[in-house]
């Protein structure tokens, strides 16, 4: 994905608060996006779990026009955010927003792609692996899941990010949470745990440039 693609998705949220073009435009400059969106299918139905304000939702359409995406949201004022920013789309919008969460995902499948981008560590071990065993249920085979995490080294870049997040989550409240103690794995944990499930597994440092230690784990399902 060209920066030029994401651009285009953020213009759609010029209408919206000062505080939602905000937080789409710090998420756009401090998430890799289009690194992650290399790993991403080029067509089929892609359903992006925890999709906030909908940014990589509507920049994945516009850079791969065959996708058929479905964003899943559970807060509602960015399901409202993500769906006026559908509604100023210059042709039929390949990308609809429904609510739900990872755990309660509402799309059955079969899917080609299952994304969760900076979503897991808000949930305890146990709900992790539940989403995961979900997800790779609703995948076709072949398939693919995309866990976008952050990696617990450099330490530095790590006790950043839980210091950020704090703030994001229990003091901004600028995300959802079950409101208990945040959950990172190293990515050879992510590795083993997406073996032990049934994916074959691939993790790849995306933080060159960026002070969050960003990661992305890729499985598919086999």
């Amino acid at each position: 994905m060209e920066r030029a693609t994401l651009q285009r998705a953020q213009a759609l949220y010029a209408g919206l608060s000062w505080r939602d073009r905000w937080h789409v435009r710090g998420r756009a400059a401090l998430c890799p996006f289009e690194r992650v969106a290399d790993f991403v299918p080029r067509a089929g139905l892609i359903v992006d779990l925890g999709c906030g304000h909908g940014l990589f939702s509507h920049a994945l359409a516009l850079d791969g026009p065959e996708r058929r995406i479905v964003g899943v949201e559970l807060a509602a004022h960015k399901l409202a955010a993500a769906r006026v920013a559908q509604s100023l789309w210059e042709r039929p919008s390949p990308v609809r927003f429904v609510r739900g969460s990872a755990l309660a995902n509402p799309v059955a499948g079969p899917c080609r792609a299952i994304l969760l981008i900076d979503v897991l560590y808000l949930f305890p071990p146990h709900h992790q692996e539940r989403v995961l065993r979900a997800s790779c249920e609703r995948l076709e085979r072949g398939g693919v899941l995309v866990l976008k995490t952050m990696d617990e080294r450099p330490h530095w870049k790590a006790a950043l990010n839980r210091m950020e997040e704090w703030l994001a989550v229990r003091a901004v409240r600028i995300t959802l949470s079950e409101g208990g103690p945040f959950t990172f794995r190293s990515l050879a944990e992510w590795e083993s745990l997406f073996r032990r499930i049934g994916f074959d597994p691939q993790a790849v440092r995306l933080d060159r440039g960026y002070y969050h230690p960003h990661a992305v784990v890729v499985g598919v399902r086999r």
